[in-house]
């Protein structure tokens, strides 16, 4: 008999041909050496060992999908582990924020279009506008706040930080008693701030959503240094962001319904010698 393809084995004290591929009960059957009682027991052996190969097949997948999965978990394991830490981030200086503004991906059209006075976004009353109807679903925009919009959108998409940053975003008494239900008088009195703190310091790990256009500024310069609430952003590395060339503001532009984490609040006396609120809060990628 041609061996190729198979192997000679001794079954019962007799040689026999298994060809590859081949069960043994088949080729104790092939063999005609066999009565059907041995045949049958055959059977059952096969079965048992091919019963014992699946049983092993699937031992070995469950194993590699283990191993593929591990390092995911372990992952997911020193994110949740990692917490925040405020030294990681750096207020830009202005050179810095100069830089950045000159490297942003935006086509000549589009630039036209947001540092446009009439129709823009950028150091314009219009972005206010546009604002307002992102946050009030009872106003409607026209067509031109459309554009300027959904171009905006366009570029956010485009650029994102390439650091971690402390930037600041300064507000009015009217974000404290929308979010918190906190009343501050325009005296500006420090009981009240300490009574704004505690109250906001109830909400740590609050998560808010800002669903207009976030600006913020990422040096020391603003126009609105002198406003009762001051967040402190702290925005990571990687998320989508406009560095604008507003320099007067040192304006970056974050994307509609951008989230952030409520961090802590304390009080402080600004440049102007006022009482002001502090927030520090983390944007959410």
């Amino acid at each position: 008999m041609d061996d190729i393809g198979g192997v000679w084995r001794t079954v019962g004290g007799r040689r026999i041909f298994i060809k590859e591929g081949q069960d043994l009960a088949t080729a104790m059957k092939e063999s005609r050496k066999f009565n059907t009682k041995q045949i049958d027991i055959a059977k059952r052996i096969d079965e048992l060992f091919q019963k014992k190969k699946s049983l092993e097949q699937k031992k070995a997948e469950l194993k590699v999908k283990e191993d593929l999965a591990t390092p995911i978990e372990h992952k997911k394991e020193i994110d949740n582990q990692k917490t925040f830490n405020e030294n990681d981030y750096n207020q830009l200086d202005n050179d810095t924020f100069n830089e950045m503004s000159l490297k942003q991906n935006i086509t000549k059209e589009q630039e036209e279009r947001l540092y446009d006075y009439n129709n823009g976004f950028i150091a314009t009353d219009y972005a206010m506008g546009i604002n307002n109807c992102l946050r009030n679903s009872e106003l409607e925009m026209n067509f031109e706040q459309r554009k300027t919009k959904e171009m905006l959108q366009n570029v956010i998409s485009k650029n994102k930080l390439d650091c971690d940053v402390k930037a600041s975003r300064f507000v009015g008494e009217d974000y404290l008693k929308e979010e918190f239900g906190i009343s501050i008088s325009r005296e500006r009195a420090k009981k009240e701030f300490e009574n704004g703190s505690s109250k906001i310091n109830e909400n740590i790990g609050k998560i808010i959503t800002n669903k207009g256009f976030m600006s913020v500024s990422l040096t020391d310069n603003s126009i609105f240094k002198d406003n009762v609430v001051k967040l402190n952003t702290y925005i990571k590395k990687g998320t989508n962001c406009f560095v604008t060339k507003n320099i007067e503001e040192s304006e970056a532009v974050l994307n509609t319904n951008t989230k952030y984490k409520i961090l802590k609040a304390y009080n402080v006396v600004d440049d102007y010698g006022y009482n002001q609120l502090n927030i520090d809060v983390e944007v959410l990628k």
